[in-house]
This record gives C-alpha cells, structure tokens and sequence, in this order.
C-alpha cells in the first residue's frame, strides 16, 4: 500500500487517461514512477503486470478474486526502490504469456474502470 492518502486527493491524483509513452526498455522505477491508484503497466511480452494499490483502489483485490475464480494463486512481488528494501515500490503479477487467466484478469481490470497501458 501507498501511504495514507485522503480520497479527495486520490482522486485527482488519479491521471488514468494520460499518455505516459513509456516504452518496453524502460525500466521498473520510470514504470512505477507512472503508475497511480486505477492505473496498471502490463508488459505482455514478458508477461508481467505492474499496479500500485491504495486504500480507495486495491488492484489486488481484484487480482485475487479473480484468480480465486480460476481456482489459481496470483504470483504477486512487492518491488523497492532501494537496495535495502524499505521503500516500497509498484507490486508485479507474473502471467504466463495471454493465457485464460490474463484475458479474465484483463476484463475484470477494464470492468473496474482500471486503465491499463500495454507494451509488447
């Protein structure tokens, strides 16, 4: 979780609709540094999912219902951004590839109004 953030400010800080133009090579701090509450980093290539959660949004929340609908465990990391792993970072979701899990996770996310911004 980000730290406590009230709902006012949540939601202008939402910024779901912004371009970001982040690009494949970029690496896990520019994507964190562009997520937000609502909005989540799917690099299909690789098969990994970034988001943030925040007490007004869970992402995963949503995660889990849906793979506890599949009948699955989501492989969840919590990232840092130092080496010494007290700053938290965006959480990732590994996903093999655009399996049937991904395409119901992927809709679930789109059905929460949840923006997600998709890289090969």
């Amino acid at each position: 979780m980000i730290g406590p953030v009230s709902s006012r400010c949540a939601r202008s800080a939402v910024a779901r609709s912004r371009d970001t133009g982040l690009l494949a090579t970029d690496d896990e701090r520019k994507v964190f540094y562009n997520l937000c509450p609502g909005r989540v980093h799917f690099r299909s290539g690789r098969g990994l999912l970034y988001f943030v959660d925040s007490p007004y949004e869970s992402i995963s929340e949503i995660i889990e219902a849906v793979f506890r609908g599949l009948n699955r465990q989501p492989k969840i990391t919590q990232l840092y951004m130092d080496e010494h792993r007290y700053l938290k970072a965006a959480k990732v979701l590994t996903l093999r590839g655009m399996t049937r899990e991904t395409n119901a996770l992927l809709v679930a996310l789109r059905l929460k109004g949840v923006h997600i911004d998709r890289v090969e």
